[in-house]
């Protein structure tokens, strides 16, 4: 039996190389909500607090086109990607909660717990 083992492996253009599982994930982030701070990446190069209760993430490669599937989870409320703005270069994010008053959702700020996180899979570009 052979084993080989590598440091790095790049594409013939030099860019990212894809994964040969197509069913991988592309990216996935942890980060905690209080500070902004990324915990564990993979292919997330940085985060931006938009407005309340949604965030743009920036891939450290981007993805082929914007019909990648994505979800996510925050401690105790619902997480929901947002495609009218997500774009092959930002991962936008929305977190809500049901409104029990009129059953409709409400904008929440990502503050509660210590972790959020979410994964996205499609075609890297």
């Amino acid at each position: 039996m052979s084993t080989i083992k590598v440091d790095t492996v790049q594409s013939t253009g030099g860019g990212a190389v894809t994964l040969t599982n197509q069913t991988a994930a592309k990216a996935f982030c942890t980060w905690h909500p209080r500070n902004n701070t990324l915990n564990g990446t993979f292919n997330v190069a940085s985060l931006t607090d938009s407005a309340v209760g949604v965030k743009h993430f920036t891939p450290t490669n981007n993805m082929a086109n914007d019909d990648y599937a994505m979800t996510g989870m925050i401690k105790f409320y619902h997480i929901a990607y947002d495609d009218t703005n997500s774009t092959t270069s930002s991962f936008k994010l929305r977190s809500y909660y049901v409104d029990n008053t009129s059953g409709g959702r409400a904008e929440y700020d990502h503050n509660s717990g210590n972790e959020n996180a979410f994964v996205v899979f499609g075609d890297l570009a």
